[in-house]
């Protein structure tokens, strides 16, 4: 039997029953037994459900509140990893203020929540780029020379590029030792992130908070870099969350007091920060929480907690949820909402439902005979509409007629109506499909710009493989790759729009957002590598597919592109052509996986482990990359290649330096470490050239590629 053909011989030749007489018969005692048992279970279940519906839906409120908050206390964790790698590579340098400068004032520009960036160093040297109320971006650097401390400004107006100076001062009075700041203490004592309590800024004197990383030159400590955000700008980022349509949202310390919300800190007669209890709270909703018992206990603990209260005749609920700061300041998210923001459609829509369930029986009874033959009628309607799709014959108009077997039809039709829907979905990527459907959307031709991380993958040396193979084997086996390639993306919520030939084309970010795509992406890739590897286990006879493979964000149009009678649905742009350039890359340097600078910014350093391989322009671009070899997840890779790659990274640095010597005797430690390796005996070649003929004064360190 073939698919779709459901019934047997017996089945067709048999005598069906009529639905019209059938379905009066029954409709007037079911619609009347169906109503009463209805009406009666529909009450004690909306009585019984009430309470658990609105645990559900505030508890998730509350949750998409907390990460909220949590992603903006992840910027300045992420501000400071990025200072550190910026310091690892000798960009941070307080003795080169330019440059340190220009990333912290780039830094600023991008956020706007964080007030102020700066380091200091063991030294008691400073140096600061402050937002001013005005949105002015000024700079400040404490001296220490000779027993002499004095500090110097650099101001501009707002909008002003880091250039663009306005005024500078001298300040030989300004004393400020940051090693005795609560900041440089609290990182100095931890030796890791490390968030202060509110407390008053020196340079503005108003409340805030402090997250702040120590430095260090081998185990001894450098100095610390440290951001401000103050409590004005948090206070109102989280009193700006939408909570339904009367609710608010507070953070809270162990001990009851508000850190950021409504009643924020204050400063205090003598200077200190004050954080106010909620019991003393100018918002009445706030105050009345306070008097419950259970509130202190759950602060203390720092444990997930539901508190229900009345005030003001509304039942409420609040929803405590931890958030980590760090050890030993511990946080409360309090989202505070009214019962009835949730639930009071539904208890309005409980009531008018018995009143019109009441009235729909009355209604039913009288006109059941009618309603058969308007239900037998639609149904026939239905079959003929589903044929139509089956057919695809979607602009043909068809007549109704009224049938005996209207049931056998409906069913007959979307059998086939399915059977060709599954010959269609093999030639799209299925969770584009089910997005389109959930969205009810027609597809068009069109696209949209938005950042997306773009993976290219291809087999070296395919031609002789397939050659090898035959076609008939040759297209299994691919298959086979494909279909085990195209899976490990899949899982890791990439979504696969080509193939061409062994090349594979994914992408992440589209159509839905995927959170943390390049890791993800980066993931993916090397989970392929691992299957690659033992794809043919237990048949040696099959040729080893090396797959190279790239990865790059960049913002290209992602949506619908052909012919209004035939679309695929994919992405174009340079960051396209520019992911597809790095799979190629991947044979300049006999690599497996190279990410472009603008992955590698995206992933965490302790999360996967790569080499910065070099700074290319690849074939038909101007504008140089720095390209890095993925190497592995942290943790996973062979210490001798991961010694290696450091020492491959230093000779880099010598080799920008144009510093020949120190690259090729940092090269040569590096073979002791991994033997054979192509892309140092590349460096080494270019070294050694430049070397015995060194390059001109506009010798920029980039490696132009001369193909693809």
């Amino acid at each position: 039997m073939q698919r779709g053909q459901y019934v047997t011989e017996k089945t067709k030749t048999r005598a069906r029953l009529p639905l019209g007489p059938v379905v009066g018969g029954l409709t007037g005692g079911l619609l009347l037994i169906t109503t009463v048992v209805v009406t009666a279970l529909s009450g004690w279940t909306v009585q019984k459900n009430t309470l658990a519906i609105t645990s559900d839906l505030i508890s998730e409120v509350a949750s998409r509140t907390r990460d909220r908050v949590q992603n903006f206390l992840e910027v300045p964790r992420t501000a400071l990893e990025m200072g550190r790698h910026q310091a690892s590579v000798g960009g941070l340098n307080i003795d080169e203020p330019a440059e340190m400068e220009s990333w912290f004032f780039d830094y600023l520009a991008v956020y706007p929540m964080v007030g102020s960036i700066y380091y200091g160093d063991e030294l008691g040297r400073f140096f600061m780029v402050k937002r001013m109320p005005d949105g002015a971006l000024h700079t400040k650097q404490v001296h220490r020379e000779d027993g002499e401390v004095w500090a110097t400004w650099q101001r501009r107006v707002a909008g002003a590029g880091m250039d663009v100076i306005s005024e500078e001062e001298v300040d030989p009075k300004d004393r400020y030792d940051p090693r005795a700041r609560p900041w440089y203490k609290g990182a100095s004592a931890t030796g890791g992130l490390f968030w202060t309590e509110a407390y008053i800024f020196s340079s503005d004197k108003q409340p805030g908070i402090s997250a702040a990383l120590p430095l260090y030159e081998g185990d001894a400590l450098k100095g610390v870099l440290s951001l401000d955000i103050r409590m004005q700008d948090f206070s109102s980022f989280v009193s700006g969350l939408a909570i339904g349509d009367n609710g608010l949202a507070v953070l809270l310390d162990g001990e009851g007091r508000v850190v950021a919300g409504e009643g924020s800190p204050t400063i205090g007669p003598d200077g200190d920060t004050i954080l106010p209890a909620i019991s003393a709270s100018p918002v009445p909703e706030l105050v009345a929480l306070s008097s419950q018992s259970e509130l202190l206990d759950t602060l203390k603990n720092h444990v997930g907690h539901t508190l229900r209260y009345t005030h003001a005749d509304l039942e409420w609920r609040c929803v405590l949820t931890p958030i980590h700061i760090e050890p030993g300041t511990e946080w409360m998210v309090a989202v505070l909402v009214p019962e009835d923001d949730f639930l009071g459609e539904i208890k309005r829509a409980t009531k008018q439902s018995y009143v019109i369930t009441l009235v729909f029986l009355l209604i039913s009874l009288l006109l059941s005979a009618i309603l058969t033959r308007w239900i037998t009628r639609s149904l026939r309607s239905l079959v003929e509409q589903a044929e139509r799709v089956q057919r695809l014959e979607l602009d043909r108009a068809m007549a109704v007629s009224s049938p005996f077997t209207e049931i056998h039809e409906v069913l007959h039709a979307f059998e086939g109506m399915k059977t060709g829907l599954r010959s269609f979905q093999k030639y799209m990527p299925m969770a584009l499909v089910r997005k389109l459907l959930s969205n009810k959307q027609e597809t068009v031709l069109g696209s949209t710009m938005r950042p997306l991380t773009i993976y290219f993958s291809d087999i070296a040396g395919f031609t002789p493989i397939s050659e090898a193979l035959g076609v008939k084997q040759m297209s299994q086996r691919l298959g086979f790759y494909h279909s085990n390639l195209t899976s490990c993306i899949q899982d890791n919520e990439g979504l696969v729009v080509q193939y061409v030939g062994d090349e594979i084309m994914a992408f992440w970010g589209a159509p839905d957002p995927v959170e943390d795509e390049a890791s993800k992406a980066c993931l993916a890739a090397l989970k392929n590598q691992e299957i690659i590897d033992h794809l043919w286990d237990g048949e040696p006879d099959i040729p080893f597919f090396d797959t190279r493979m790239g990865i790059h964000t960049a913002t290209v149009a992602v949506g619908h592109f052909g012919s209004e009678e035939r679309l695929y649905y994919g992405a174009v742009g340079d960051g396209v052509n520019l992911a597809s350039r790095l799979e190629g890359t991947n044979k300049v340097y006999d690599t497996k996986i190279i990410i472009s600078e603008t992955v590698e910014a995206q992933i965490s350093p302790d999360r996967f482990t790569y080499r910065h391989l070099d700074r290319v322009a690849v074939k038909g671009k101007v504008l140089p990359i720095e390209i890095y070899e993925l190497m592995g997840q942290a943790g996973e890779v062979d210490p001798a290649r991961v010694k290696a790659a450091r020492l491959y990274e230093q000779a880099l640095e010598h080799y920008f330096a144009q510093r020949w010597a120190e690259a090729i005797s940092t090269l040569e430690e590096a073979r002791t470490h991994r033997g054979d390796d192509q892309a140092t005996d590349l460096l080494m070649e270019r070294c050694q050239a430049f070397q015995e003929s060194p390059p001109g004064d506009d010798w920029d360190g980039v490696y132009r590629l001369k193909k693809k």
